[in-house]
């Protein structure tokens, strides 16, 4: 099992991930579908198939099909409300130096313009790269 799992999800990163990326323009940030999502989803086909209950196999299917539906709603909901940010770009969504400053500590609290201008502060007009 967590060898397909496994398989599944190195697959999922050398081909589904570009061709998603290349199709419909999406793009998985954090390796969530392919590291959780398409082996998840191989565990719920094995677990509808392996019970032995009619009635348990129908729950299980109807668990996965609202399981997905919550995962597909909410990343196309948070990936709808990023764009709307005020002053985010996209490229800034995949930088991680907005959002620390290396040895003064990371800025939580501030949105993300807030916390390049001062880290463009602190660092004398520049961000370290």
């Amino acid at each position: 099992g967590e060898g397909v799992a496994g398989a599944l999800s190195v697959i999922g990163y050398k081909w589904i991930s570009p061709f998603m990326l290349a199709k419909w323009d999406v793009v998985d940030t954090c390796g969530i579908h392919n590291l959780h999502g398409m082996p998840a989803v191989i565990g719920a086909i094995v677990s509808i198939i392996a019970v032995d209950n009619a009635e348990q196999s129908k729950r299980q299917l109807y668990a996965t099909l609202l399981t997905l539906a919550v995962a597909i709603v909410g990343g196309i909901l948070v990936g709808s409300l990023l764009n709307l940010v005020p002053g985010m770009d996209v490229e800034d969504m995949f930088k991680d130096d907005i959002y620390f400053l290396g040895a003064q500590g990371a800025w939580r609290g501030a949105r993300p313009m807030v916390r390049k201008q001062l880290a463009e502060g602190l660092s004398g007009g520049k961000l370290d790269q």
